[in-house]
């Protein structure tokens, strides 16, 4: 027995498993290639496809293995279509706050505390599956004296343990014990990587927040360009759609002591990606409406998710990764496009494609941009995942 499942991005997601013809059931599509050499579904090899890519949420079918030489349909096995309805998610969204926690900030840090909650709250509240990643020295924002030496924040439940260090909730909330000073915002974003990645999923959108009343002037991410770059070198495939929100100085302010300097760095990758800043001076005392500003700019820009789960197969069953296929069907009812296979998502380019999250053991299908670009932009697109035939590259 072999089994495929139908995603329709416009009218939900369709699980379709496959049926021996031996119980009765009408051709769906047969394969072709006799002793299950895996050959390709219907017309997926004729030519003119797309390396394209779709989107939506769900999970796959299985190859039983009841043909030789890796589980491919023999002639004999054509299939009857049962469906059954889902819906698609909207993609995740990892955020990863980067605090200074340098002893100028003991104000500001407690309004972080006081609006984080209600922050992650209202982003969950629309639906969107949120993570978030605090860089900042675990403790209290102050001692009791207006410049408290080595402040630090700890979050309360829901979303972290309320209790510091060690206040970190797995997976939803992560907290990076690592002190942030003046001027190093952007380089604790990118060295501690490593010790946040378990936090983030791969096909999720990232929101880097910055809150500090100085400049990023310590090499070697002091610029909005060095900082870019080395953002889109961290992990091919990882960074596809990320934005910069802040909140820092924005020029001259009457608030004593409220700005070491004006955050022209910030201001630039806020510009450049489309994110939103807030002004540390204005909000010194109440962050409360730039928190409000961000949460709705991650809602209104929720966009559907272009990956699929993998689950666990089904008892007898087994999944070979070298077997699987995807078909894309313009406006639900246009002509079957294959969408091409690459080997991971640095092989991603204008023509797209879909990849594993990990070759050896894949968790997801995901898509390459350039493919997710094209399913959004059509609302009733279909895309089909096929299992049971040898997978199709992108040609050469």
């Amino acid at each position: 027995m072999a089994w495929h499942h139908r995603f329709g991005l416009g009218a939900g997601l369709v699980l379709v498993a496959a049926c021996s013809a031996a119980a009765g059931g009408e051709p769906d599509e047969p394969a072709s290639g006799a002793g299950g050499s895996g050959a390709s579904v219907g017309s997926a090899a004729s030519g003119g496809g797309l390396a394209l890519g779709g989107g939506g949420g769900g999970g796959f079918g299985w190859d039983s293995g009841q043909g030789a030489g890796g589980g491919g349909l023999a002639d004999a096995d054509v299939c009857q279509a049962v469906s059954q309805t889902a819906v698609n998610k909207p993609r995740p969204v990892d955020i990863i706050w980067a605090l200074d926690t340098s002893d100028s900030m003991v104000g500001e840090l407690q309004q972080v505390e006081a609006n984080m909650n209600a922050f992650a709250n209202a982003i969950a509240q629309s639906g969107i599956d949120v993570h978030i990643v605090l860089i900042a020295n675990p403790g209290n924002p102050t001692d009791g004296s207006l410049f408290n030496p080595n402040p630090g924040v700890c979050m309360d439940p829901p979303l972290g343990k309320g209790v510091c260090p060690g206040g970190s909730k797995a997976p939803t909330f992560q907290h990076v014990e690592v002190g942030v000073g003046s001027h190093n915002a952007l380089n604790r974003l990118v060295e501690t990587y490593p010790q946040y990645k378990k936090s983030l999923r791969q096909s999720a959108v990232k929101y880097f927040v910055v809150l500090t009343d100085d400049e990023a002037k310590d090499a070697p991410h002091n610029s909005a360009a060095a900082f870019t770059q080395a953002v889109n070198k961290l992990d091919p495939g990882w960074f596809d759609d990320w934005r910069v929100f802040g909140i820092y100085c924005t020029g001259s302010c009457g608030t004593p002591l409220a700005c070491a300097a004006t955050g022209k760095v910030y201001q630039a990758l806020v510009a450049q990606t489309g994110g939103v800043g807030g002004d540390l001076c204005g909000n010194n005392q109440n962050f409360a409406p730039v928190f409000t500003a961000m949460s709705q700019a991650v809602v209104q820009a929720k966009t559907v998710d272009c990956a699929w789960a993998i689950p666990s197969p089904p008892a007898g069953q087994s999944f070979d990764s070298a077997m699987v296929n995807v078909n894309y069907y313009p406006g639900g009812s246009g002509a079957k496009q294959p969408i091409y296979h690459v080997a991971s998502a640095a092989d991603c380019g204008p023509q797209g494609g879909w990849y594993y999250d990990d070759k050896t053991q894949p968790k997801q299908v995901l898509v390459c941009p350039a493919t997710c670009q094209i399913i959004k932009g059509d609302p009733s697109a279909k895309v089909d995942v096929l299992f049971g035939c040898a997978t199709l590259s992108v040609p050469k």
